[in-house]
């Protein structure tokens, strides 16, 4: 009875330590994806500034008005 506790266990602890093998790599893929998906984040953000900086100077640059195009960026 003992001898089969012990395979038992052993088999077991293996598993144990392949199942934490798995969850430390699938830990470390999170990270990865929450970095990137940060980061993304941030240059649309930037790229939507952008994209009104652009918008605005536009906007003021075929204006007829001479306030508007005095606001212009170049």
């Amino acid at each position: 009875m003992s001898f089969h506790l012990t395979m038992q266990f052993i088999v077991l602890n293996s598993n144990l330590n392949v199942i934490l093998q798995e969850v430390r790599v699938l830990r470390e893929e999170i990270g990865a994806e929450e970095s990137r998906y940060h980061y993304l984040n941030e240059m649309i953000k930037i790229i939507d500034l952008q994209r009104k900086r652009v918008e605005d100077e536009m906007q003021a640059y075929v204006s007829s008005d001479p306030q508007e195009k005095k606001k212009a960026f170049r």
